[in-house]
């Protein structure tokens, strides 16, 4: 079933979400045990990640956090990184990350997302694997708490969950392809894309390259506050900073790099 977009890109709530979750999913990122199309990747049926203030474990338990965590620090006291502008003595080593993750146009592993809910000082927990192709999109198959699968293309998303599998058309909403464009660039490694629409921030710590991201243009703005970026020989961590003081964190593993998707994957991307 085909469902034509709004004209304001974020009155249907699953396209903001199904979005966020391609990258913020990395872009959503959400698990059990291995499903067919992630045959080939290793996982332990239900990763546990560290416990934190906050967190929803993957049988649904949910903790309190403290008063505190309610209160929004500054950007900047949440993230060193943005102190720390790309400058002339950072870019070569900006350059050199950004060839790296370029070498690869097929990424795929597991991932943990982490959505940090600001006003109700609790964070979800969900797990699951994820597949991106640079050219045609990005693939998150979630396990815990919920099994769900989610595919976005470059004008389109496919949401299946509970044994309904649901197309949305995007073709004509420009506002769904300049944001789907951005996220498979994140993912690419293409500085110069980055340079137009972002401002950038790079520092290497503690064997890590960390590299922030303010959108400049009002289309991504209104999407995502800032977006950080971790890792060393691969893409380890991605956060995106939200307006109502919201984050989403997405941890990024056992990475692999084949040649092409799958034919069941590829078959998400068929008219």
């Amino acid at each position: 079933m085909t469902k034509p977009l709004h004209k304001n890109p974020w009155h249907p709530p699953y396209i903001k979400t199904s979005i966020k979750t391609s990258i913020k999913t990395l872009c959503t990122l959400l698990l059990i045990s291995p499903g067919p199309l992630w045959a080939q990747t290793t996982m332990p049926a239900q990763p546990k990640p560290p416990a934190q203030a906050g967190t929803q474990t993957p049988t649904g338990t949910q903790t309190q956090a403290s008063p505190s965590a309610q209160v929004e620090p500054p950007l900047q006291a949440k993230e060193e990184i943005f102190s720390h502008p790309l400058s002339a003595q950072t870019q070569p080593r900006f350059l050199q990350v950004c060839q790296a993750m370029a070498q690869h146009k097929v990424l795929k592993g597991a991932f943990v997302q982490t959505n940090h809910l600001s006003r109700l000082g609790r964070s979800l927990v969900s797990q699951g694997f994820f597949a991106i192709d640079i050219q045609r999109g990005m693939v998150w198959d979630t396990r815990i708490p919920f099994p769900s699968l989610t595919a976005v293309g470059k004008d389109f998303v496919v949401q299946s969950s509970g044994g309904r599998t649901t197309r949305m058309d995007a073709s004509g909403n420009e506002t769904f392809i300049r944001i789907s464009q951005t996220m498979s660039t994140l993912f690419g490694g293409n500085a110069q894309i980055l340079s137009q629409s972002f401002e950038l921030y790079f520092i290497e710590k503690d064997g890590m390259w960390h590299l922030g991201l303010l959108p400049k243009e009002s289309t991504l703005k209104a999407f995502v506050k800032a977006i950080v970026m971790r890792g060393n020989a691969v893409l380890r961590q991605v956060v995106f900073y939200e307006h109502n003081g919201n984050s989403i964190v997405y941890e990024l593993y056992n990475h692999s790099f084949p040649a092409e998707l799958s034919v069941d994957e590829k078959a998400l991307f068929a008219p």
